[in-house]
């Protein structure tokens, strides 16, 4: 597969390959020179523990409050 790489040294890698590797927007890469190669892996997200953010969330009781202050912000 040939490509080109543009002024600012970016290359398009195809739709194809990206969906098959997991190249998915926001996911960080890492990238190798061996050998006159250039070598990009995915890196793996890191494995979220059960309990990892407790109590990092706030439940609120009055579930409608956050649509009322939405709407007032909209209005």
């Amino acid at each position: 597969m040939v490509t080109k790489i543009d002024n600012f040294g970016r290359v398009l890698i195809p739709k194809k390959i990206r969906r098959k590797l997991g190249f998915l927007p926001g996911v960080t890469v890492q990238l190798e020179e061996i050998n006159n190669q250039i070598i990009l892996k995915v890196n793996p997200a890191p494995e979220r523990k059960i309990g990892e953010d407790k109590d990092l969330i706030e439940i609120s009781d009055d579930f409608d409050a956050p649509l009322e202050d939405f709407e007032d912000y909209m209005s």
